[in-house]
């Protein structure tokens, strides 16, 4: 798939002329640290997705320590949870902080993915090439890559078998923008965005959804949720707890 990434600073006049030109779907900036909000996310949302755009967003990390983290990641969900997703949520990662080490900030990065992840479904991390492959350590290869790599013919990374997402140009031309934008090769995209829950079809569908919408019940590391496995004795104190059930 061929796509773009915007945010405030590039100005869409268009976004029916933007998929006439063969764009097939777009990122949008969403949040940066934990109150920012981009002031063109719901203007260029409703535009993308009436074009018929696939839509996704992204947050911009300002890592300090994980209280701060887990206040990114509750800020960028409350920021777009009643705005449909077509494609995961991302964790753009560019910057080390503080000096944070790599193994600090693989360990960040893992807590917003995570957080996210059980709230709103799938993500995925960006960076560019030279600081993945110095800051992001083994255990954020189980999340989809997107990588950022200009003026070559393949993307450098490491650790990870395989990207999912390249943004290949920050100085393209689509129709519809004023200006350069940055483009993306989303050849892995379509299969993680097409991907069904486990539980869709399921009897119990709506009730699950309902569940994982409340915080009351949460899927797999993997993705998976599940819904025919049975419930432990502990898992069901878990769930009792989150209900308020246990504090009268």
């Amino acid at each position: 798939m061929k796509g773009i990434d915007v945010s405030h600073w590039n100005q869409v006049n268009d976004w029916n002329q933007v998929k006439s030109d063969g764009i097939e779907f777009v990122y949008l900036k969403a949040t940066e640290g934990s109150s920012y909000v981009d002031p063109k996310l719901e203007e260029y949302y409703m535009g993308a997705k009436k074009a018929g755009l696939r839509v996704g967003f992204y947050h911009f990390a300002r890592p300090i320590d994980e209280a701060n983290t887990l206040s990114e990641a509750r800020h960028f969900i409350n920021t777009v949870r009643d705005m449909p997703a077509d494609l995961p949520y991302v964790y753009d990662i560019e910057t080390t902080g503080a000096g944070l080490k790599a193994e600090q900030l693989t360990k960040l990065a893992g807590l917003w993915l995570e957080t996210v992840r059980l709230s709103l479904g799938k993500v995925m991390i960006y960076s560019y090439s030279y600081f993945q492959k110095k800051y992001l350590l083994e255990p954020l290869t189980k999340y989809p890559l997107w990588i950022a790599h200009y003026d070559v013919s393949e993307p450098s990374f490491s650790r990870w078998k395989e990207f999912t997402c390249w943004q290949y140009s920050e100085k393209g031309s689509v129709n519809g923008i004023q200006g350069n934008v940055d483009l993306d090769d989303g050849k892995g995209l379509k299969a993680v965005a097409d991907q069904k829950k486990d539980y869709e079809g399921h009897w119990a569908q709506e009730s699950i959804e309902k569940a994982i919408k409340a915080g009351i019940m949460k899927g797999h590391t993997d993705g998976t949720w599940g819904p025919n496995e049975p419930v432990t004795r502990g898992q069901l104190a878990v769930i009792l707890d989150r209900l308020g059930l246990l504090d009268q």
